[in-house]
């Protein structure tokens, strides 16, 4: 693994804990940012949006204008597969 990833890693953990408080999950408290109840139904949401961005990239429109690849885009190197 990359150092720069760890690192990106480390600052977005390090973000993350910043913005909620101590005693609410990671979960809780996003699940009440974007979804605004939190419940059971509304946390697996959450993770189902999180894992088909990170797989897909960006599929809803409008987006907020950051592009999400996702590991299955196309890449954009000179790289044979």
């Amino acid at each position: 693994m990359k150092s720069s990833t760890v690192a990106y890693s480390l600052a977005a953990a390090t973000l993350a804990s910043a913005q909620r408080p101590s005693n609410t999950s990671i979960c809780d408290y996003y699940t009440t940012a974007l979804l605004k109840d939190n419940n059971a139904a509304n946390q697996q949401t959450l993770l189902t949006l999180l894992v088909n961005t990170a797989v897909i990239g960006n599929y809803t429109q409008p987006n907020v204008g950051i592009a999400v690849p996702g590991i299955l885009a196309n890449g954009t190197g000179d790289f044979e597969g």
